[in-house]
């Protein structure tokens, strides 16, 4: 689970350097393999990898955007229902949340309890410093439902984040009803 926080975090930073692409009226993205939808203001494009992590290869679903100097992101991965029958799910989200500030030498600003559909949630403000030296804004929302861990993320240079924006994409997120 932090090397899936970590990846997604460094990411971004490398996104924020090759970003590109023209705004577009936001629009609704649904994902049905991955049982959510989120509205984006550019169009989100969807990409698979396997990572080896403590509990065994996991397969990380990217939905990935970048327009000018801002990332979007989305992503999924399922964990074994075994690990989530010996785990505490609070204290895996606070896993997540401290391997995420640590591993990217990043400073957790500010976090509160959320939930979705009754799954426990976190929602971060990291501050931490890009590839380039930039300092940057790292703003998501991680969810532990059953064995699927979401996360949704915007990340933008430090100075340059408009807070209603990015909490207009991470309040999108939503689970698809069944």
């Amino acid at each position: 689970m932090k090397k899936f926080l970590v990846l997604l975090y460094l990411l971004s930073l490398g996104f924020l350097t090759t970003a590109c692409g023209t705004a577009v009226k936001s629009e609704e993205f649904k994902s049905q393999t991955g049982q959510f939808s989120v509205t984006s203001p550019i169009a989100l494009k969807e990409e698979t990898k396997t990572l080896d992590t403590m509990a065994g290869k996991i397969n990380l679903h990217m939905f990935t955007a970048t327009e000018k100097n801002k990332a979007y992101f989305v992503a999924y991965a399922d964990y074994p229902e075994q690990l989530l029958k010996v785990s505490n799910p609070e204290k895996m989200l606070d896993g997540a949340r401290d391997g995420a500030v640590s591993n990217v030498n990043g400073k957790l600003v500010a976090e509160t309890k959320v939930s979705i559909d009754g799954s426990p949630g976190r929602e971060l403000t990291i501050e931490a410093k890009g590839s380039n030296g930039q300092d940057g804004t790292v703003k998501a929302r991680v969810f532990l439902v059953k064995n699927r861990l979401y996360q949704a993320m915007v990340v933008a240079p430090k100075g340059e984040v408009n807070a209603t924006e990015m909490d207009a994409f991470l309040q999108s997120f939503k689970l698809a009803q069944k």
